[in-house]
């Protein structure tokens, strides 16, 4: 009897749920015609300037359809106009050639001006026109004012000895910068062990993030590391301990403050607050520039 009465209510479930598919199927007719989403055509654009590198790297790359299958070969800008004015002075951009032959790594638009090096203490205007397949004609513009070096007033190398979970001593270091902070700067310290001819043999992850709108004196940390089998040797001073500080120009704390945020809306993505890009016109993405101090750290006793 409990099984008859199951199996009647499975049977009126099943009869409900087909009679709820055929109320929406004569509702709505079959759907013939391609489907079509709202699709505003952008240019993306992509570069972070390195005080003392090659003017190189700036990737221009274009958006596709929601639909559209992604490749590479259909981002690919390759026959941009671009141009970039360094404190009033204009250069042409040329496309960079391919720095590797490997079929692994895709070909990426990236432009370049040979033989020019980024500068402290400068501005500089991204300009990008092009004329895309639809024959719209897309103009998109950015500047960053590069950072100049930063006053570091000290740096230390804090060691901490928690208790391993082995019982043992252990070494936790943090490498610690006093520094001041500049207005509409972003800041944030990391580390590297250098051995006595000057190789470097460990890397070590950069802390928190400081954005600075007026000047400010701060403390920079470098992530918690350590280097176990060496600790001694880093501890008397064999191994050296370099703190890396990077300053970025306001445009890049804002955008790296949004970067994890949703997209643009779709069937399948809801979206969410749009990426603070410093792009305009015509295109998205992050035009800013970094400088890169290194100091060495001393043990603190």
């Amino acid at each position: 009897m409990f099984c008859r009465v199951i199996y009647h209510r499975l049977l009126l479930k099943s009869l409900a749920i087909t009679g709820l598919l055929h109320l929406l199927t004569s509702c709505f007719g079959a759907i013939s015609d391609p489907v079509e989403l709202p699709y505003d055509e952008k240019l993306v654009i992509r570069a972070l300037l390195v005080v003392g590198e090659p003017v190189n790297d700036i990737q221009i790359s274009r958006t596709l359809p929601p639909l559209d299958t992604f490749s590479y070969q259909k981002i690919f800008v390759g026959n941009a106009k671009v141009t970039l004015a360094i404190d009033g002075q204009s250069y042409t951009l040329e496309l960079q050639p391919r720095s590797t032959t490997a079929t692994t790594v895709p070909y990426r638009s990236l432009y370049r001006i040979p033989n020019l090096r980024v500068q402290a203490g400068k501005t500089y205007a991204l300009s990008v026109e092009w004329q895309s397949p639809s024959g719209k004609q897309l103009i998109a513009q950015a500047s960053t004012r590069t950072p100049t070096e930063p006053q570091i007033d000290s740096v230390r190398l804090s060691p901490a000895f928690p208790v391993a979970s082995n019982g043992r001593p252990d070494t936790v270091f943090t490498t610690e910068v006093f520094a001041k902070g500049r207005p509409n700067e972003m800041m944030r310290a990391g580390s590297v062990l250098v051995n006595p001819i000057g190789q470097v043999i460990a890397s070590f992850g950069y802390g928190e993030v400081s954005f600075f709108e007026q000047i400010t004196q701060t403390l920079l940390k470098s992530n918690n590391w350590r280097y176990t089998t060496a600790t001694v040797q880093v501890l008397s001073g064999q191994l050296q301990t370099r703190a890396i500080i990077e300053t970025y120009d306001g445009d890049y704390y804002k955008y790296f403050q949004t970067r994890n945020r949703s997209g643009q809306p779709s069937p399948l993505n809801p979206g969410g607050p749009n990426i603070d890009w410093n792009v305009k016109g015509d295109g998205i993405g992050v035009f800013s520039s970094v400088i890169q101090t290194q100091r060495r750290a001393n043990v603190r006793r």
